[in-house]
């Protein structure tokens, strides 16, 4: 596995074992498709990873180790396009024994939809053109290279997004999110974490109930629909190229507020307004404690 900046996804990950051992159980699947498949997992204590092929099937590979009289349940179908794994565990068996594993792979065409539901478990999801869908309740989401519709979750874990191209939202109740590479809409919000994006944006909305936020939006980026930017408790830094449309609204309870970009409007210590290249859709910056940083790229 890449190395990553998310601790919080590794560590699950490990724990879950994706480390192959030799005397681990073993439920193998394998599925042929036509057309576009539609890929559901659902499972519980269990790390997910998903991997992609030109090949025109399905298959799910489930690994667990030391579970005893307690083996995970373990089922999966096809019916027609949907093909899905179900993977449920006792609820007393957790929290695990030492050397306990429990880990799903799946491998599926390039193009096609899916859908992860997991708890106690990363994600890990590269490479697959379609609406992806991932929540886990206590775990890491880690995505990249994805096109279409994009909608990741997690109740305690951080978020790494990389090259995703379309809509995406993307929200943790406790983790940082790093989106990098991205192009189109993009919706990102945590209630205890900093925000880091980056990318060629149409549409930006980000939410931070306690973390700095830092954006920037690269050359070709436009305001096709109002943006706003949030955190109760930190700084805001949003780049910008010098030849967008918008009309900018920055103001902070508790700090100050510096926008080095041209333009009519009034600027003060703690809140700013700017017309850039005549104005367009609004571009509103608010926190309630935290210095505001706009400028011009």
């Amino acid at each position: 596995m890449r190395a990553s900046s998310n601790s919080v996804l590794f560590s699950l990950l490990l724990v879950m074992g994706f480390a192959s051992s030799a005397s681990a159980e073993e439920y193998v699947k394998s599925y042929p498709v036509s057309g576009r498949p539609n890929v559901r997992v659902n499972a519980d204590n269990a790390g997910v990873r998903i991997t992609t092929s030109d090949a025109s099937k399905v298959e799910f590979d489930v690994r667990y180790e030391n579970w005893g009289n307690d083996a995970p349940k373990i089922d999966s179908h096809q019916d027609g396009n949907l093909t899905e794994l179900t993977v449920r565990t006792a609820t007393h068996a957790w929290w695990p024994r030492v050397g306990m594993r429990l880990s799903i792979e799946v491998r599926m065409p390039k193009t096609g939809d899916l859908a992860v539901e997991t708890s106690n478990g990363g994600v890990d999801v590269s490479s697959v053109n379609g609406t992806v869908v991932i929540h886990t309740s206590n775990g890491g989401i880690r995505a990249e290279q994805i096109t279409g519709k994009i909608d990741v979750g997690s109740t305690n874990g951080g978020i790494t997004l990389n090259e995703l191209k379309g809509a995406v939202t993307a929200g943790t109740t406790n983790g940082a999110i790093r989106a990098g590479g991205i192009d189109g809409q993009c919706e990102l919000s945590t209630t205890n974490g900093s925000v880091h994006v980056s990318g060629r944006l149409d549409t930006l909305k980000v939410s931070s109930g306690n973390g700095s936020v830092v954006a920037e939006a690269e050359a070709g980026s436009t305001v096709a629909s109002a943006w706003s930017i949030r955190t109760t408790n930190s700084s805001v830094n949003l780049a910008v190229p010098r030849d967008l449309k918008a009309s900018f609204d920055a103001s902070t309870s508790n700090g100050h507020v510096t926008m080095d970009l041209p333009g009519e409007g009034s600027r003060g210590e703690s809140e700013a307004r700017t017309a850039l290249n005549g104005g367009g859709r609004e571009v509103s910056v608010r926190t309630t404690n935290g210095a505001i940083h706009i400028r011009g790229i």
